[in-house]
């Protein structure tokens, strides 16, 4: 084991050169990174160790580094807004020479963030993550890229053109991708609503992608499962669209009346998307009668810029409504009781749980699963530092008006919604104080509310990476508190 590079500092992303002779990385030398977290640089240094080179990139946060096999170039994932420090901003694809000359934006005309954006809850988030791809000539790199919750496949080419949808019409997961030795074949993860993920193969030589599947792992048991299929689902909001998907029970599920209950799923980030993956979590509700709706409202990656930053300092607020809007939308449908709904969500979408029961009585029962209520005393006990003043505009000792008047805590008195609060004591990202808070103010109030603490190892992954007993256990308290509002009077 040799140490490379000195300091009390953080290196990521190390990307061997072609010849073993170097490394490359990504770190933070400001004063104080803690403070300055998005401020990202990329560094070389020999192998063996010794005097680092600094690379002329522009300002921001940089991802995963791709080394051209030509030795000549650096591929990474960035952007260049220096003011967002949690993330709003979609990433691109750029490429600097080593030899010097400014990089390249090669994704920017996309406004769709490169990488795989998309929760699920098969795998961790970020488990099938991909940084840029070369071709074996250094001529073109290819990458993921998330759009209205598809991740696709695309390459750009250094001589110059839009990239290109190696995956078109494409309604699915590519959750992580390769190429052989020589650059003809690529190999993809592909997962979709009712499949967990298989290995695909196809060749490259043309335009696009003609994916076969070469492993079968999950036949046998989805054979046994009888899945439901999502079916799309758009609604006017004051910000253009929402778009979503509804699954209804399949044809095997029992019926608790003419018209189906529905729970509304919120996903967390809030910087993600949910998409065309399988959510085994969804198949288990639905399986049980119930229909699911779950969407990306503004805030979500894959839908542009605009979109995904459109909450930056204003949870609860265009994100609110475009739930609301989407809600609306499949209550009206015939076939849905809308006096029989339920929200759950977590982190973020733990949130939102909590923003919605404290600002309408519209849902019968709430699951707030890891969430924030607080943002005021989060700001101390979060493992983020305090940039609340970059994203919500004050912080706890400077204009806290602001975070409080974005903090659910603030509109407990006005939670009628029964509320289930599921959180782990091992969360360093929500700790369990936020949900502590909650459950003393509903308490307090009179409201019905059930606190369930799991055990340090239950973690903010709870739900994906958890341990299997305490995985199932939250599993089994979320069916029991929506079949008890839910299904039976």
């Amino acid at each position: 084991m040799t140490q490379v590079t000195q300091g009390d500092t953080d290196e990521y992303s190390p990307a061997w050169s072609p010849d073993g002779s170097r490394i490359a990385f990504v770190t933070n030398r400001t004063e104080d990174p803690d403070r300055t977290p998005q401020f990202q640089e990329i560094r070389i240094v020999p192998a063996a160790g010794g005097a680092e080179t600094l690379l002329e990139t522009p300002e921001g946060p940089k991802g995963p580094l791709a080394w051209s096999p030509d030795g000549a170039l650096l591929a990474y994932f960035g952007h260049t807004d220096v003011q967002d420090v949690w993330s709003p901003t979609d990433p691109n694809l750029w490429v600097v020479p080593l030899s010097g000359g400014e990089a390249r934006n090669l994704s920017g005309g996309l406004d769709r963030p490169v990488g795989d954006a998309t929760l699920a809850d098969l795998r961790s988030f970020g488990g099938g993550w991909t940084g840029p791809v070369w071709s074996p000539d250094s001529s073109v790199v290819y990458f993921l890229l998330s759009d209205r919750g598809a991740c696709h496949v695309y390459q750009a080419a250094l001589a110059g053109g839009a990239p290109v949808n190696l995956t078109p019409g494409l309604r699915a997961e590519v959750a992580s991708l390769s190429l052989d030795a020589a650059g003809r074949r690529a190999a993809v993860l592909v997962g979709d609503p009712v499949h967990p993920g298989d290995v695909h193969v196809a060749g490259v030589d043309g335009g696009s992608l003609s994916l076969r599947r070469i492993s079968f792992g999950n036949d046998a048991l989805l054979k046994e499962l009888d899945l439901a299929e999502p079916e799309e689902l758009t609604a006017a909001s004051d910000g253009g669209e929402v778009h979503g998907w509804l699954l209804r029970p399949p044809a095997s599920a029992p019926r608790s009346g003419d018209r189906l209950p529905l729970i509304l799923y919120i996903h967390g980030g809030p910087h993600t998307q949910y998409g065309w993956a399988m959510m085994h979590e969804f198949q288990m509700h639905v399986a049980r009668g119930y229909a699911i709706l779950y969407t990306n409202p503004r805030g979500s990656r894959g839908y542009g810029n605009a979109h995904g930053s459109a909450i930056r300092g204003d949870w609860g607020g265009p994100d609110y409504r475009d739930l609301m809007a989407a809600t609306d939308k499949a209550a009206a449908l015939p076939d849905i009781d809308a006096d029989r709904m339920g929200v759950t969500g977590g982190s973020y979408g733990g949130y939102m749980t909590n923003w919605i029961a404290g600002h309408t009585d519209r849902f019968r029962c709430g699951v707030t699963q890891r969430s924030v209520v607080n943002l005021h005393s989060m700001g101390g006990t979060c493992d983020f530092n305090f940039s609340e003043t970059e994203y919500f505009g004050g912080n706890t000792w400077s204009e806290p008006e602001r975070l409080l008047a974005q903090s659910p805590l603030t509109y407990a008195h006005q939670v009628r919604t029964p509320l289930l609060i599921l959180h782990s004591e091992g969360d360093l990202r929500c700790p369990i104080e936020q949900a502590e808070q909650l459950f003393a103010a509903l308490k307090y109030l009179g409201r019905e509310v059930e606190f369930v603490r799991y055990p340090r190892e239950a973690n903010h992954g709870l739900s994906r990476t958890g341990p299997p007993d305490l995985r199932l256990d939250r599993l089994q308290r979320i069916a029991g508190w929506m079949e008890r509002w839910l299904l039976k009077e």
